[in-house]
C-alpha cells in the first residue's frame, strides 16, 4: 500500500510517500479502501510535534471515507465514514494510505 509517512515531526515535518504492508484485519476491525481523508486539527498538531507522545514513522489521519474491503461487521463494498478512533493516526498508522 502507498502511504504518506511522517518520518519526523516539527515545522517543517519530514514526510514522504512510502510502501507499507497491508494492515492485518483482526476481529472487530475493518479494512477500508480510502477514497478521501481529512487533514484536521489533530493531524496538524501531531505533524508539528505539539501533541506529546506519538513516535515516527507514523501515518497520520483519523477521519475519512471509503469502501469496505474486509470486515467481520460490514459487507464488502459498503460505503463508510471513519471518525475518531482514539489511537488511529496517533499511536497506530492512520488513514493517509491506500
Amino acid at each position: 500500500m502507498k502511504a504518506i509517512v511522517t518520518r519526523r515531526f516539527g515545522n517543517p515535518p519530514t514526510m514522504a510517500v512510502d510502501e507499507r504492508p497491508r494492515p492485518a484485519v483482526r476481529e472487530g476491525l475493518t479494512l477500508v479502501r480510502m477514497h478521501s481523508a481529512t487533514i484536521n486539527q489533530l493531524s496538524n498538531t501531531i505533524r508539528r510535534g505539539d501533541f506529546g507522545f506519538p513516535t515516527a514513522p507514523l501515518v497520520l489521519g483519523n477521519e475519512g471515507a471509503g469502501i469496505v474491503e474486509e470486515s467481520d461487521r460490514f459487507a464488502r463494498g459498503t460505503r463508510v465514514a471513519v471518525y475518531d478512533r482514539s489511537d488511529l493516526g496517533v499511536s497506530v498508522d492512520g488513514l493517509f494510505q491506500q
